[in-house]
Parts: structure tokens; C-alpha cells; sequence
């Protein structure tokens, strides 16, 4: 039990589940656009530019954005339609 108090429940949940391909389509398609984006959503160039930096990461540094933009590393097995949020 000692052991596991050094990890936080994101940096467990990582350890447990592993990492798994996310699917950037799907991340991409189920992206909500607000502010100044929201008319404007992924054909917008700084969108386009994001998801160029987004998808030239590798796994792991994908799944850590995830983990800080949702609170999870990982995708519902249904899809990002699914996540919570």
C-alpha cells in the first residue's frame, strides 16, 4: 500500500491500463470548439496547426495531453463521442 501512496490516481491509472493508439480522427471529430473558435471549429488555421503539433506526438506525450485536458489517458472504449466532460 506504501508503494502505491508515491502515485497519483492519473500516473495508477496509466500504470494499470497501459497506453493504448488514440484515434485522432475520432479525437478531432468530437472536438468542441468555443470562443472565438466556435463558428470557425477545425477549418480555423490555428485548429489546423494544433492538430498538426498534436498528431506529429507519440503515444505517450498524446495520452499526457489527454490527461491534462480531460482527467483521464485514456479513451472510452466507445469513442471520444462517449467521454464525459
Amino acid at each position: 500500500e506504501a508503494l502505491l501512496a508515491v502515485f497519483d490516481f492519473q500516473e495508477l491509472e496509466l500504470l494499470m491500463c497501459g497506453l493504448e493508439e488514440i484515434d485522432m480522427d475520432d479525437w478531432k471529430a468530437n472536438t468542441e470548439y468555443t470562443g472565438e473558435l466556435t463558428g470557425a471549429g477545425p477549418d480555423h488555421q490555428v485548429i489546423q496547426w494544433w492538430w498538426e503539433i498534436v498528431e506529429s506526438y507519440d503515444n505517450e506525450l498524446k495520452a499526457r495531453l489527454l490527461q491534462f485536458v480531460t482527467a483521464t489517458s485514456g479513451v472510452p472504449s466507445r469513442g471520444f463521442g462517449y467521454l464525459q466532460g
